[in-house]
């Protein structure tokens, strides 16, 4: 509009240039063709005017179109890069995890056979491979536990009954005699040596008389509580662990107990036995707090119930150590006179050995 107000003011000025003589006839022509030639223009301008709208609409609608498919493409082009890419990562990523966690028995499942397709049979591979490798390791370890275990219960065990071993047993009775002195309590060391034992086991044979050996350990359990231990320290000899008792005379009824459960005859296959057992007792604190010097003392102390006549019950008093220490005594007289040869006084008594009158016997 500016443009064509300005060319209309100059056509019109041109009518008007000074020092030109016209007459009013010739003026008016010229102005009558000059007003047509203005609106020819004017036409003309308002055209171009209305064909460049007319561009600039279709260049916006072409850029518009452009930007739309260009966003058209970006969003294709991200759904198959989400559905051929980021998705097989995800996947991929999550069965990595999988397999972190201990998942080996796992599988990726992408049917598409490129690079992902390679990498996920890859993944697959490994994890079978893991997956036999660590079942291998799994059942090697739970051998070795399994071998382990065995080993220990051997070491701590006895094989036959079943039975704690002596090892045990001295590790056991170290703790129970800790126990009691912080509580004050009372602790009953058992002894016991089978009656007859060695006669069934002559008569019947060895297999008879493990199983004879195996019968005892069932009853020396069922007969006492869950907290005593009984324990086998070879042979026929048998110890027994009693914790918390609040009186010494307790151990008495204990031991008649466990007598009178050991003195029921045997079934051992199609015979019948009938064995007794020798019962010692020594309590701690009364007779000792050293664990060698109360297992000691219930030997003792079944040792003399085996000298009033088997099948019998006693309690350790000091009167068993003055005899034992006697023993010990005259064995060593005895056996320094069987090697000196010559006779030697001892507890006012006196042992010789025969002279030898030098003669030889023949035939």
């Amino acid at each position: 509009d500016a443009i064509w107000t300005e060319y209309r003011r100059r056509v019109l000025a041109m009518t008007r240039m000074p020092g030109r003589q016209a007459s009013p006839k010739g003026l008016t022509a010229v102005r009558t063709q000059a007003a047509k030639l203005l609106d020819g223009t004017e036409a003309l301008l308002t055209e171009m005017v209305l064909e460049e709208r007319r561009w600039r609409q279709r260049n916006m609608l072409i850029l518009y179109g452009l930007f739309a498919l260009d966003i058209l493409v970006l969003l294709l082009a991200y759904g198959a890069f989400r559905h051929y890419v980021l998705l097989p990562l995800r996947m991929l990523a999550k069965f990595c995890r999988g397999l972190g966690r201990g998942h080996y028995e796992a599988r990726v499942s992408y049917p598409v056979r490129d690079e992902i397709g390679d990498l996920a049979q890859a993944l697959n591979d490994s994890a079978a491979e893991t997956h036999a490798l660590m079942t291998t390791i799994y059942r090697e370890h739970e051998n070795l536990k399994q071998a382990e275990a065995s080993i220990r219960h051997q070491a701590l065990y006895d094989s036959l009954t079943g039975l704690p071993n002596r090892q045990h047993f001295t590790t056991r009775l170290s703790e129970a005699i800790a126990n009691t002195q912080n509580d004050g309590t009372i602790l009953a060391l058992v002894f016991l040596d089978l009656d007859l034992f060695k006669e069934v086991n002559d008569t019947l044979g060895h297999d008879m008389g493990d199983e004879l050996l195996c019968q005892v350990a069932g009853r020396l359990v069922d007969s006492l509580r869950d907290s005593d231990m009984v324990a086998r320290l070879g042979g026929d000899e048998f110890t027994v662990i009693i914790e918390g008792l609040h009186k010494p005379e307790a151990v008495d009824a204990i031991m008649d107990n466990i007598l009178a459960a050991l003195i029921k005859p045997y079934t051992l296959g199609e015979n019948v036995a009938v064995i007794s057992a020798s019962i010692g007792a020594a309590l701690c604190p009364q007779d000792s707090t050293d664990a060698a010097e109360l297992l000691k003392s219930a030997d003792l102390a079944m040792y003399a119930a085996k000298e009033d006549g088997r099948s019998q019950c006693r309690r350790f008093d000091s009167s068993m150590m003055m005899a034992a220490m006697q023993d010990r005594r005259l064995q060593r007289d005895l056996h320094t006179v069987a090697s000196s040869g010559r006779p030697r006084i001892s507890d006012g008594g006196a042992t010789a050995r025969p002279a030898d009158t030098g003669q030889r016997t023949t035939g």
